[in-house]
């Protein structure tokens, strides 16, 4: 009131004042008019209606003042998801993500690590495949990561109700993966990621229905496994897709772990020969957030071994930029993701006191290392296994052995499955498993013979079977 009785004051004084000042009223009714305008719902809907980039502008505006707001609408937004996820496109305008997939639970993930690796023939020199990936996905011309990884990777699920994969345009993660998904059906190997283009795939495969028709043959597939194997653990996905596509049903994901692994194995290894289900031997499962994710993404993980067996000469490993003939069952670089591959002599990688290992003097993925020891562990068990044709089954079991026939000798213990002493302790135990599956009877004096034999010469007695497939 007292402001009112200023300008009164003002007014009565100066008419120029006066003009001004009701001027100044007049603009102020104005703009707070046209404030409220603005943001009244009719006048968003009427310029929105003409002009879309406008109302998107707005709406984004009043959503952002509020957080809660924000919250609500995007639940509002998604709220029609089902338990199983729901996809939900940007038919509005051209920015970020065209898609986005809507979950109602938290979100758990599922991937692979697959440990590649062969053993020589003549040394019994066991080499794993290392993997280097590029700083830039699709550009070699930014060179490599510094450090070495394993082959991994996400399970390419099924697509969420409303999904439509066909309809996805591709951005710069797209692109890599169309590249690798190219190469699974040419055998074609591009370094140059491909124009911006539409995925087209058979059969938009996300709806309810398609899933309630596939669900019966599933369910028959299964039965038939079960009355020949009542034990079975998993499908086999090239087995299980065959029979789908016999119903008239195209399955275009992954359709289990297997399947990821040897999808995975094939896109970063480059790998040309020979690629079936029953060459990935599981190791275990781990649930540590992907050992290097958060918990953000809960995930498990299957580590996976793909053992190329006992080999003469070793596998080719091409270069990410060749492009000529390549021999069979080599391997190279996709030069999308992966920038170089090596085999790595496992006792030419060095750790140290903290468990950094290094090939070449550079580093293994810290978080890979309980991966390697432990699929490492699991191969040279294998190896026991093998050349003690079944009569041994780990290193463990081959000292209880010498313990149950009351001999007081003892293998040596290592700290690491790497390095010149883990090979060497490894050696011994694989030239003590092969004399001992060559006997006929097994007893104190049998046992004994063969440790000194295999002491004066632990490379004497070893039978070289070469196979494709770890036993």
């Amino acid at each position: 009131m007292k402001i009112i009785n200023q300008v009164r004051h003002m007014v009565k004084k100066k008419p120029k004042t006066k003009f001004l000042m009701y001027l100044a009223i007049l603009m102020f009714g104005w703009c707070v008019g046209n404030i409220h305008n603005y943001y009244n719902p009719n006048f968003v809907t009427y310029h929105a209606a003409r002009d879309p980039e406008f109302g998107l502008r707005l709406i984004k505006e009043i959503i952002g003042m509020n957080q809660a707001l924000n919250d609500a609408t995007a639940v509002i937004t998604t709220q029609s998801a089902t338990q199983f996820g729901k996809e939900f496109f940007n038919t509005i305008t051209n920015e970020g993500r065209p898609s986005i997939i809507a979950h109602p639970y938290d979100k758990q993930g599922s991937g692979v690590t697959v440990a590649v690796s062969y053993r020589n023939a003549k040394t019994n020199q066991r080499k794993i495949l290392l993997v280097r990936k590029l700083k830039k996905r699709n550009t070699l011309s930014k060179g490599l990561n510094d450090e070495y990884v394993m082959v991994a990777g996400y399970t390419k699920g099924a697509a969420v109700e409303g999904g439509q994969i066909s309809k996805l345009t591709f951005k710069e993660g797209e692109e890599r993966d169309a590249v690798e998904d190219e190469y699974l059906i040419t055998g074609a190997l591009k370094r140059i990621a491909p124009p911006k283009r539409e995925l087209k795939e058979e059969t938009t495969f996300a709806t309810k229905h398609y899933f309630k028709e596939i669900k019966k043959p599933i369910v028959d597939f299964f039965t038939e496994k079960l009355k020949k194997d009542p034990y079975i653990a998993n499908f086999d996905p090239l087995e299980v897709k065959a029979y789908l596509q016999k119903k008239g049903f195209t399955y275009n994901r992954d359709y289990n772990y297997i399947d990821t692994a040897m999808r995975e194995f094939k896109e970063e290894s480059g790998y040309n020969g020979a690629i079936e289900p029953a060459m990935f031997k599981v190791c275990y499962s781990s649930d540590n957030y992907a050992i290097s994710n958060t918990p953000t993404l809960h995930t498990i993980v299957s580590y996976l071994v793909f053992d190329l067996g006992t080999l003469d000469k070793e596998p080719t490993i091409y270069p990410a930029h060749h492009t000529g003939e390549r021999e069979p069952n080599s391997f190279q670089s996709n030069g999308t993701e992966t920038g170089e591959l090596v085999w790595a002599p496992t006792d030419e990688i060095d750790v140290d006191g903290n468990g950094q290992a290094r090939y070449n003097r550079i580093p293994i993925a810290f978080v890979d290392m309980p991966v390697h020891y432990k699929t490492m562990k699991y191969m040279r068990d294998s190896d026991l296994n093998i050349q003690s044709k079944g009569v041994i089954v780990s290193r463990e079991h081959l000292q209880q052995l010498i313990n149950h026939m009351g001999l007081t000798h003892t293998i040596e213990k290592t700290t690491s499955e790497f390095g010149k002493k883990a090979s060497k302790v490894h050696q011994f135990s694989l030239c003590l498993a092969t004399d001992i599956g060559a006997q006929v009877t097994l007893n104190a004096d049998t046992i004994t013979m063969a440790w000194h034999a295999c002491k004066q010469n632990p490379h004497r007695t070893l039978v070289t079977r070469a196979s494709t497939v770890l036993g």
